[in-house]
C-alpha cells in the first residue's frame, strides 16, 4: 500500500482500521514532523528502510527499527528535499 496525500500521511494512517503487511509514505524534508508521526503509529510492528528522491534504490543496506528511521531522518540533509519511506511487517 502507497500513501501519498502531500503532507497529510499522519492523518490516513490515524484513519486506518487496519494495518498492511507492507506500506509506503511519503517523506518532505519541510515538513518531516509528519514522517516522523507515521512512524509513531506504526512503530515496533514493522521495520523500515527509505529512498530519496525518485530513485529507484533504498539508501539503506539493512532495514532499520523506528527509533533508527527516525536517527536517520533527522540527519538527513534538508536539501534532499523528499523520498518515501518503506514499512514492512517483523
Amino acid at each position: 500500500m502507497k500513501i501519498d496525500t502531500e503532507g497529510f500521511d499522519d492523518r490516513v494512517l490515524e484513519g486506518m482500521s487496519f494495518r498492511p503487511l507492507a506500506l509506503s509514505f511519503e517523506f518532505i524534508m519541510e515538513i518531516r514532523n509528519v514522517a516522523k508521526a507515521c512512524l509513531e503509529m506504526l512503530g515496533e510492528q514493522y521495520i523500515y528502510n527509505y529512498i530519496v528522491g525518485h530513485r529507484l534504490e533504498f539508501a539503506s543496506p539493512s532495514w532499520l527499527t523506528v527509533r533508527e528511521m527516525k536517527e536517520t531522518l533527522d540527519k538527513l540533509p534538508y536539501g534532499e528535499g523528499f523520498g518515501d519511506i518503506f514499512a514492512k511487517r517483523r
